[in-house]
Protein backbone atom coordinates (compact mmCIF):
# COMPACT_ATOMS: atom_id res chain seq x y z
CA UNK A 1 0.00 0.00 0.00
CA UNK A 2 1.01 3.50 -0.80
CA UNK A 3 2.31 5.59 1.88
CA UNK A 4 -0.55 8.73 2.71
CA UNK A 5 1.80 11.40 2.08
CA UNK A 6 -0.34 14.67 0.91
CA UNK A 7 1.15 14.66 -2.61
CA UNK A 8 1.98 11.11 -4.51
CA UNK A 9 5.87 11.36 -5.96
CA UNK A 10 5.81 10.16 -9.80
CA UNK A 11 6.73 6.75 -8.84
CA UNK A 12 4.26 6.21 -6.25
CA UNK A 13 1.77 7.29 -9.24
CA UNK A 14 2.99 4.64 -11.39
CA UNK A 15 2.31 2.22 -8.63
CA UNK A 16 -0.91 3.39 -7.79
CA UNK A 17 -2.04 3.28 -11.45
CA UNK A 18 -0.40 -0.44 -12.07
CA UNK A 19 -2.94 -1.38 -9.09
CA UNK A 20 -5.97 0.87 -10.83
CA UNK A 21 -5.38 -1.55 -13.59
CA UNK A 22 -5.62 -4.12 -12.26
CA UNK A 23 -8.10 -3.43 -9.86
CA UNK A 24 -7.32 -3.71 -6.77
CA UNK A 25 -7.12 0.14 -5.47
CA UNK A 26 -9.74 1.34 -2.72
CA UNK A 27 -11.47 4.88 -3.47
CA UNK A 28 -9.56 6.80 -1.17
CA UNK A 29 -6.05 5.73 -3.60
CA UNK A 30 -8.56 6.50 -6.54
CA UNK A 31 -8.85 9.92 -5.24
CA UNK A 32 -5.44 10.24 -4.75
CA UNK A 33 -4.83 9.71 -8.66
CA UNK A 34 -7.45 11.77 -9.47
CA UNK A 35 -6.09 14.34 -7.16
CA UNK A 36 -2.03 14.11 -8.39
CA UNK A 37 -3.16 14.63 -11.92
CA UNK A 38 -5.84 17.37 -11.33
CA UNK A 39 -2.47 19.24 -9.61
CA UNK A 40 0.52 18.12 -11.93
CA UNK A 41 1.40 20.79 -14.27
CA UNK A 42 4.28 18.27 -16.42
CA UNK A 43 3.75 14.89 -16.00
CA UNK A 44 6.37 12.47 -17.99
CA UNK A 45 4.83 10.61 -21.06
CA UNK A 46 4.32 7.26 -19.40
CA UNK A 47 1.73 9.38 -16.56
CA UNK A 48 0.99 12.54 -19.22
CA UNK A 49 -1.04 9.30 -21.42
CA UNK A 50 -3.73 8.83 -18.15
CA UNK A 51 -4.18 12.68 -17.56
CA UNK A 52 -7.73 12.78 -19.15
CA UNK A 53 -8.93 9.36 -18.19
CA UNK A 54 -8.37 10.43 -14.49
CA UNK A 55 -9.53 13.75 -15.34
CA UNK A 56 -12.93 11.87 -16.49
CA UNK A 57 -13.31 9.40 -13.42
CA UNK A 58 -12.65 12.63 -11.01
CA UNK A 59 -15.68 14.16 -12.79
CA UNK A 60 -18.15 11.53 -11.88
CA UNK A 61 -20.39 11.56 -8.54
CA UNK A 62 -18.68 10.48 -5.76
CA UNK A 63 -22.12 8.91 -4.63
CA UNK A 64 -21.41 6.18 -7.11
CA UNK A 65 -18.15 3.92 -6.77
CA UNK A 66 -17.30 1.22 -9.34
CA UNK A 67 -16.76 -2.58 -8.88
CA UNK A 68 -13.44 -2.96 -7.70
CA UNK A 69 -11.50 -5.98 -7.01
CA UNK A 70 -13.23 -8.67 -5.68
CA UNK A 71 -16.13 -7.39 -6.23
CA UNK A 72 -15.55 -6.77 -9.62
CA UNK A 73 -14.46 -10.48 -10.12
CA UNK A 74 -18.00 -11.41 -8.77
CA UNK A 75 -20.10 -9.95 -11.28
CA UNK A 76 -18.03 -10.66 -14.21
CA UNK A 77 -18.14 -14.64 -13.00
CA UNK A 78 -21.70 -14.02 -12.16
CA UNK A 79 -22.56 -12.52 -16.03
CA UNK A 80 -20.17 -15.47 -17.54
CA UNK A 81 -21.74 -17.93 -15.06
CA UNK A 82 -25.90 -16.67 -16.90
CA UNK A 83 -23.66 -16.76 -20.24
CA UNK A 84 -22.95 -20.68 -19.77
CA UNK A 85 -26.55 -20.82 -18.76
CA UNK A 86 -27.97 -19.81 -21.61
CA UNK A 87 -25.68 -21.60 -24.11
CA UNK A 88 -26.83 -24.85 -21.94
CA UNK A 89 -30.31 -23.98 -22.47
CA UNK A 90 -29.15 -23.31 -26.72
CA UNK A 91 -27.66 -26.19 -27.04
CA UNK A 92 -30.60 -28.56 -25.44
CA UNK A 93 -32.92 -26.30 -27.57
CA UNK A 94 -31.13 -27.04 -30.65
CA UNK A 95 -30.81 -31.07 -29.42
CA UNK A 96 -34.29 -31.41 -29.19
CA UNK A 97 -35.42 -29.78 -32.44
CA UNK A 98 -33.05 -32.28 -34.01
CA UNK A 99 -34.54 -35.09 -32.72
CA UNK A 100 -38.57 -33.85 -33.20
CA UNK A 101 -37.67 -33.50 -36.78
CA UNK A 102 -35.80 -36.80 -36.74
CA UNK A 103 -39.54 -38.37 -35.01
CA UNK A 104 -41.31 -36.46 -38.00
CA UNK A 105 -39.04 -38.23 -40.73
CA UNK A 106 -39.32 -41.57 -39.11
CA UNK A 107 -42.46 -42.03 -39.83
CA UNK A 108 -41.90 -41.91 -43.68
CA UNK A 109 -38.61 -44.30 -43.30
CA UNK A 110 -38.15 -46.29 -46.21
CA UNK A 111 -39.82 -44.06 -48.05
CA UNK A 112 -38.62 -42.91 -51.78
CA UNK A 113 -39.53 -40.93 -55.06
CA UNK A 114 -38.06 -42.30 -58.13
CA UNK A 115 -37.37 -38.93 -60.35
CA UNK A 116 -36.31 -39.45 -63.79
CA UNK A 117 -35.66 -43.41 -63.21
CA UNK A 118 -33.29 -42.20 -60.67
CA UNK A 119 -34.84 -43.27 -56.52
CA UNK A 120 -34.28 -40.91 -53.97
CA UNK A 121 -34.81 -42.12 -50.60
CA UNK A 122 -33.13 -38.87 -49.30
CA UNK A 123 -36.20 -37.91 -46.66
CA UNK A 124 -34.48 -34.42 -46.58
CA UNK A 125 -34.94 -33.80 -50.20
CA UNK A 126 -38.43 -35.77 -50.97
CA UNK A 127 -40.37 -34.98 -47.98
CA UNK A 128 -42.37 -32.25 -49.89
CA UNK A 129 -43.09 -34.67 -52.22
CA UNK A 130 -44.06 -36.72 -49.68
CA UNK A 131 -46.42 -34.20 -47.86
CA UNK A 132 -48.17 -33.49 -51.72
CA UNK A 133 -49.15 -37.25 -51.99
CA UNK A 134 -51.04 -37.43 -48.78
CA UNK A 135 -52.57 -34.01 -49.76
CA UNK A 136 -54.05 -35.58 -52.76
CA UNK A 137 -54.78 -38.99 -51.13
CA UNK A 138 -57.18 -37.10 -48.38
CA UNK A 139 -58.55 -35.12 -50.94
CA UNK A 140 -59.58 -38.05 -52.73
CA UNK A 141 -60.71 -39.92 -50.11
CA UNK A 142 -62.73 -36.91 -49.23
CA UNK A 143 -64.29 -37.07 -52.54
CA UNK A 144 -65.03 -40.66 -52.11
CA UNK A 145 -67.14 -40.48 -49.59
CA UNK A 146 -69.82 -37.72 -51.76
CA UNK A 147 -72.29 -38.58 -53.77
CA UNK A 148 -70.70 -37.24 -56.35
CA UNK A 149 -68.18 -40.92 -56.27
CA UNK A 150 -71.22 -42.69 -58.55
CA UNK A 151 -70.94 -40.66 -61.55
CA UNK A 152 -70.17 -41.68 -64.99
CA UNK A 153 -66.31 -40.04 -65.70
CA UNK A 154 -65.50 -40.59 -61.71
CA UNK A 155 -61.82 -40.71 -62.70
CA UNK A 156 -61.11 -37.82 -64.11
CA UNK A 157 -63.84 -35.99 -61.86
CA UNK A 158 -62.90 -36.92 -59.01
CA UNK A 159 -59.01 -36.25 -59.59
CA UNK A 160 -60.06 -32.90 -60.76
CA UNK A 161 -62.34 -32.62 -57.08
CA UNK A 162 -58.82 -33.32 -55.08
CA UNK A 163 -56.58 -31.18 -57.15
CA UNK A 164 -59.48 -28.22 -56.33
CA UNK A 165 -58.98 -29.20 -52.42
CA UNK A 166 -54.92 -28.46 -53.01
CA UNK A 167 -54.65 -24.58 -51.35
CA UNK A 168 -51.55 -23.82 -53.44
CA UNK A 169 -52.20 -23.85 -57.26
CA UNK A 170 -49.20 -23.93 -58.25
CA UNK A 171 -48.38 -27.22 -56.61
CA UNK A 172 -51.96 -28.59 -57.72
CA UNK A 173 -51.13 -27.28 -61.10
CA UNK A 174 -48.12 -29.51 -61.12
CA UNK A 175 -49.71 -32.88 -59.87
CA UNK A 176 -52.39 -32.24 -62.18
CA UNK A 177 -49.87 -32.20 -65.20
CA UNK A 178 -48.14 -35.23 -63.48
CA UNK A 179 -50.85 -37.39 -63.44
CA UNK A 180 -52.51 -36.79 -66.43
CA UNK A 181 -49.46 -36.77 -68.41
CA UNK A 182 -49.34 -33.01 -69.47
Amino acid sequence: MIKKNPKLTQEQARELVALFFAGDTTPAEENRLYEFYSSASFLPGDLEQYRHMFSWYSSLPKTAEPHHGKRRWAYVGGMAAALAALVAVGAVLIANSSKFENRLYSAYAGSYVVHKGKRISDLSKIYGNIIRAERVADSISVLAAQDSFFNENIDSLMMEDAFSHISDVKLAAQIRDDFFGN
